[in-house]
């Protein structure tokens, strides 16, 4: 060990009586390393209160680890009812996973962050989420785990759709977890006047705390948040995804001349679009009308039943021939697409990308009832 010269370290220890400090470190590591030059360590002590004999705060650690003059160093340190931890750790944070911080964290950048788990048994306020956002910029997977309300009125979260709050903004976030929460944290995440998560792909949440917050999939505020996810885990009720699915779609309308409209939800492309609305009365496949250039500029009506469940083969495939197998043209000539049912799930046999992926890619918007 005397010839170590670089030293990364990341260690949970449970269960101890004192907190692992800056003494432990110079005197279990440092000063047998003489020549270690490059240490990057995150420590944390995971112990019960009945376990701790002294109850140090963050500036006892702090003053620890200030002794040592070795390299910048900080500490996080959260009390719970019957619980603590501590964390110390090399600054800049070099690691990409911080788990079970609460409350009280220090004014830092954690630029390496990309997986964090907050846990408090004091509620988590909006001031919180954003000071989150602010120190975790590159922030992807995020738990949380609180089951204090937010509001002393726990029911106050629902006429929350006033822009009351600053909106803190997630850009990178994908996976969100909460489960063990009140359900004001579902509220905080999934509310658009209050969060932004462009990225979000997959939440983990208690499917009756969703409905409730969702109001059974109904709420316009919560809808943005939800437009990108893919993967809905609520336990046993994972068959409700379908609920989701169609919660997420946007509203779109469709205008006549004589300023009849009919609403539906928007698949594909979400745009603007004018043409004359046409029948398609035909049992051609879709895929083929479509492409098809005597429907240029026009809005496409299917009227006969889509067989192969809304999946798009490919494109590119010819036959032995040299022609094109399952389409007319290389680009949608229709403008527009309207059909009475829609799923993004498929499964025909030879489909690579849903319909609404297909349409998408060629800027091209669908409307479904």
């Amino acid at each position: 060990m005397l010839n170590i010269e670089e030293l990364t370290l990341y260690i949970t220890i449970k269960n101890r009586t004192t907190f692992i400090d800056g003494t432990h470190i110079y005197n279990e590591i440092l000063v047998h390393m003489p020549r270690l030059h490059m240490f990057n360590f995150c420590i944390s002590t995971d112990t019960t209160l009945d376990h701790l004999v002294d109850h140090l705060s963050k500036n006892d650690i702090q003053r620890t680890l200030n002794n040592i003059k070795y390299q910048e160093m900080n500490c996080i340190v959260n009390y719970g009812y019957s619980t603590a931890i501590c964390y110390i750790f090399s600054l800049p944070f070099m690691f990409e996973d911080l788990t079970y911080i609460g409350n009280t964290f220090p004014s830092i950048v954690f630029n390496n962050v990309k997986r964090l788990t907050v846990k408090d048994e004091i509620s988590f306020k909006h001031d919180f989420f954003n000071g989150i956002a602010l120190s975790f910029p590159l922030l992807e997977e995020l738990c949380v785990i609180n089951i204090k309300p937010q509001s002393l009125i726990s029911d106050k979260w629902n006429s929350n759709d006033n822009q009351l709050y600053s909106i803190i903004k997630y850009p990178y976030l994908i996976s969100l977890r909460l489960v063990t929460v009140h359900i004001d944290y579902i509220d905080q995440f999934l509310n658009e006047r209050k969060t932004h998560l462009p990225c979000l792909t997959e939440l983990t949440v208690n499917y009756n705390n969703l409905l409730i917050v969702t109001e059974n999939f109904t709420r316009d505020t919560i809808r943005l948040n939800c437009m990108k996810i893919k993967k809905l885990n609520v336990g046993e009720r994972i068959e409700h995804t379908k609920d989701l699915y169609v919660f997420k779609m946007q509203r779109g309308t469709l205008i006549l001349e004589d300023d009849s409209k009919f609403d539906g939800f928007v698949f594909g492309a979400s745009t603007n679009v004018t043409g004359e609305v046409v029948f398609q009365t035909g049992i051609v496949g879709y895929t083929e009308s479509l492409t098809d250039p005597s429907y240029c500029g026009q809005i496409l009506v299917l009227t006969s039943p889509l067989i192969g469940n809304y999946g798009v083969p490919d494109e590119k495939a010819i036959d032995d021939f040299g022609i094109q197998r399952w389409v007319e043209s290389n680009k949608i000539y229709a403008s527009g697409l309207i059909v009475s049912t829609y799923t993004e799930q498929y499964n025909h046999w030879n489909a690579v990308e849903s319909l609404s992926s297909w349409l998408n890619k060629h800027n091209v918007p669908g409307l479904y009832d």
